[in-house]
């Protein structure tokens, strides 16, 4: 079992973490303020906004959950302020579920090699590497929540001492992701009504320990009331909620075109690889006729993959906008369960070394399909909505601030057009180091402003530097399209 838990361990860290300062191509809006607010607790206990080790983080338009934050603290302590100290927590928490997978496949009573894998179909699953390589508080939430369940397991069939640690697990996924929030109470209820566990106090007491200042935020605070208005379905007219809930079960999102790498109507990929269809139907056919050996003898694989196919999409079909992939992490383990029974059927099943070696081919395709896709073609159509280029637009700022009198930084930019509204004094703090303790008392940054040129004013202005988009310049240089213009205005 050791051998098999390496091997899907590194496994999950190679995809997880090669290049990870690069790819994406730079950090996002999100990423560079849980940077930021992160820095400015480890050096002074407050965010960005002055407030002591909050419970919720203000962030770019909304409130964050405060799990990502506190692991990035020790994780900026080891890496420095930089894009690796940013991503470690959910690039290593991202590999980490693979393992958890494993062993809560084991428990569910799928056979040794249908565990095995099911673990390492996670550890490469596309969907699940693309948000790993990210600050995704998602991330963290999912492996909390899947080890939360094996331990559970684990405490109901042999060591009871282990609903304590299991309240634990799962407390820390609901404080992770906003999408567990809801979740994970739907699955405590679905747990405890197929188990009837008679132990429960002290697992209890953890779980109301960790839900006070949860319920004290749910009605009091207006960060949740804030989150809740701005992301609510019914905002949109026109837009019902079963309809919502029901885009979710679309094929094409499932396999061709759920990660949005690219746009409309381009080869893009889905949350899984397309060699997986066939693999789905056979999983989800043998999982429900009962003829894995481990399904067919715990019926409880059946339900509570039932139950995560009904309630996985419920929680992303609260909110408006369109498919986030995101919002809708918290699904994965139902598409792990039944593409493991399919392992467990074909192992058991099947011995045509043939077919196998055919499949691990288009395995292989399919990753290298992906892997292209996300290395030369998401940065080519997306790096704008990754805000690509503002860290060297923040870090040359800081370096040749003394030899302009004023220098101006878009906060509107894009590539097609200025459809990205960012916070670029977020990467000034970040990327040049500013003391979260200087900032909390004074919020000028030099002699920098961060707006976007008006190069009919502007450019009368002596000795003046001017970080914009094409869009902010003469129509003489709209080509080629790089992310910034430097432009310099009269010198002395």
């Amino acid at each position: 079992m050791v051998k098999k838990v390496i091997i899907i361990f590194i496994v999950a860290a190679i995809l997880r973490f090669w290049a990870i300062s690069s790819l994406p191509s730079s950090l996002s809006m999100d990423e560079i303020a849980v940077g930021y607010d992160s820095y400015s607790i480890l050096k002074t206990g407050r965010d960005q906004h002055g407030e002591f080790l909050p419970l919720s983080f203000k962030s770019v338009g909304d409130y964050k959950a405060p799990v990502a934050f506190y692991l990035t603290v020790p994780s900026l302590l080891l890496f420095g302020e930089n894009e690796l100290g940013v991503r470690f927590p959910a690039a290593f928490l991202g590999t980490l579920p693979a393992v958890a997978f494993f062993f809560l496949l084991s428990e569910v009573s799928i056979g040794k090699k249908g565990a095995f894998f099911g673990a390492l179909w996670l550890a490469i699953n596309p969907w699940h590497v693309y948000l790993s390589r990210t600050s995704f508080d998602g991330i963290i939430a999912l492996f909390f929540l899947i080890f939360g369940i094996y331990l559970f397991l684990k405490a109901i069939r042999s060591n009871a001492h282990l609903l304590v640690p299991s309240a634990l697990f799962l407390s820390l996924s609901v404080w992770s992701y906003h999408v567990e929030r809801l979740f994970v109470p739907l699955l405590t209820v679905f747990l405890l009504l197929y188990f009837r566990p008679k132990k429960l106090l002290i697992p209890g007491l953890v779980v109301l320990f960790f839900a006070i200042p949860f319920v004290y935020q749910a009605f009091w605070s207006q960060g949740i009331f804030d989150r809740i208005g701005d992301l609510w379905v019914g905002r949109d007219p026109g837009t019902s909620w079963i309809n919502q809930y029901l885009n979710y079960f679309d094929f094409n999102l499932w396999f061709a075109k759920g990660l949005n790498l690219t746009p409309p109507n381009y080869p893009d990929s889905g949350f899984l690889y397309y060699i997986d269809f066939p693999l789905f139907l056979i999983g989800a056919y043998a999982l429900f006729k009962g003829l894995p050996a481990g399904a067919g003898k715990n019926k409880f694989l059946k339900f509570l993959t039932l139950f995560w196919f009904l309630a996985g999409p419920l929680p992303a079909s609260l909110t408006r906008g369109g498919i986030n992939p995101g919002r809708i992490l918290v699904w994965l383990p139902f598409f792990g369960f039944v593409i493991a029974s399919s392992y467990d059927f074909l192992f058991e099943k099947l011995k045509n070394k043939f077919v196998i070696g055919v499949y691990l081919i288009f395995l292989i395709w399919n990753v290298g399909y992906f892997w292209d896709m996300y290395k030369y073609n998401f940065p080519k159509y997306y790096a704008d909505l990754w805000h690509y280029g503002y860290k060297e637009a923040a870090q040359y700022a800081c370096a040749n601030r003394a030899r302009y009198e004023k220098i101006i930084i878009t906060d509107k930019y894009g590539i097609e057009w200025p459809s990205v509204k960012t916070i670029p004094y977020l990467y000034i703090l970040f990327y040049c180091k500013w003391d979260p303790a200087t900032y909390l008392t004074d919020k000028n940054l030099y002699n920098i402003e961060f707006r976007q040129p008006q190069w009919r004013i502007d450019s009368k202005e002596k000795n003046w530097l001017l970080i914009g988009s094409r869009w902010d310049f003469p129509a003489s240089a709209y080509e080629p399209k790089p992310a910034f213009y430097f432009v310099e205005t009269t010198t002395r």
